[in-house]
C-alpha cells in the first residue's frame, strides 16, 4: 500500500514523539523523527517530507530558529504544524499552518494532518 505521505516529527520528548510517530504510522504514514532542530534541518534534505510538525521548545535551536531558517530553504515549502506545552504568542509562528496546544488529542493531529494534505 503506497504511504499517504511523509511526517517529519521534531520533538525532544522522545516518549511523546514516538507516539506521535506510531499514530501517524497506524494511519499510512511514513514518519521520521528528529530530537532537535539541527538534526531536523538536515533531515529536511534526505527525508523530504510532506509535513512536519515541530515542538517550539528544543534543544540546539529552538522551533522559532528552524521556522527562520526553514523559510529561506529553497525546496518547496511544506505544511508545519506547531506544538508546544507552553502559551505561545502566535503572530511569532511565521509560516506555521496549524499550532496545537500540548496536550492535545492525538484523533486532533491526525484529523489536522489529513486536512493539510488533503486526505
Amino acid at each position: 500500500m503506497e504511504s499517504k505521505g511523509r511526517i517529519l516529527v521534531v520533538d525532544d520528548d522522545l516518549a511523546f514523539a514516538n507516539l506521535i510517530c506510531r499514530a501517524l504510522e497506524n494511519e499510512g504514514y511514513v514518519a521520521a523523527l528528529a530530537s532537535d532542530g539541527l538534526t531536523a534541518l538536515e533531515m529536511l534534505r534526505t527525508f523530504r517530507p510532506d509535513l512536519v510538525c515541530l515542538d517550539m521548545y528544543l534543544p540546539e535551536i529552538s522551533g522559532w530558529d528552524f521556522l527562520k531558517k526553514y523559510a529561506v530553504f529553497l525546496e518547496p515549502h511544506v505544511p508545519i504544524i506547531a506544538v508546544s506545552a507552553a502559551n505561545v504568542d502566535r503572530a511569532s509562528l511565521n509560516g506555521v499552518s496549524e499550532f496545537l496546544q500540548k496536550p492535545f488529542d492525538i484523533v486532533l493531529l491526525l484529523n489536522t494532518v489529513d486536512r493539510l494534505l488533503k486526505h
